[in-house]
């Protein structure tokens, strides 16, 4: 399996983050990836640095994400999209897993919240261990790196393969 992880300065602005996220999966279907993930947030910006939580446009989000959906279908890829999501009043840092059929696989939310994502989130519950075509697949995020137990997990489940998505936070260089 081809594997593509795609880092990009996100921005509170979905359509620019929308537009880039397009473009990393025309570029890896043209690589052959079977399944590409991308950072912490990436479609919506990271709250409150990039946006503000209550300043998400959950409808044009979905709009984008439905969109996404189906440019894993048209390319038969897996994708992994950091992103925030809102269930009734709760708000979660996800990675949305997408299969290559278009379909939604899960979501993992963020476990280990601190500093400003208690300020913005409710914490996940879920293992986040997911079969991307045989191989057993384990996602992170971010903070979760500090917490042994979270990856014990992963190798007690037997996970072959895991990725930890973050949000870069450090100060964009200013172009000149």
């Amino acid at each position: 399996m081809i594997v593509g992880v795609f880092q990009f300065h996100g921005s509170g602005d979905i359509q620019k983050n929308h537009e880039i996220i397009t473009a990393a999966i025309a570029s890896a279907a043209q690589k052959g990836v079977r399944l590409l993930v991308f950072q912490e947030c990436a479609l919506c910006g990271y709250p409150p640095l990039e946006t503000g939580i209550k300043d998400i446009d959950f409808k044009l989000l979905n709009s984008k994400l439905r969109h996404i959906r189906a440019l894993a279908r048209r390319n038969n890829m897996f994708l992994a999209l950091g992103t925030v999501r809102r269930e009734k009043s709760k708000y979660y840092n996800s990675i949305r897993l997408i299969g290559p059929n278009g379909a939604l696989i899960g979501n993992y939310d963020k476990r280990a919240l601190w500093g400003w994502d208690l300020n913005n989130f409710t914490a996940g519950d879920t293992l986040g261990i997911y079969q991307i075509d045989d191989i057993k697949t384990g996602f992170r995020i971010c903070y979760e790196v500090r917490f042994p137990e979270y990856f014990r997990e992963l190798f007690r489940s037997k996970v072959k393969l895991c990725f930890v998505s973050f949000c870069d936070i450090s100060e964009q260089d200013a172009p000149e």
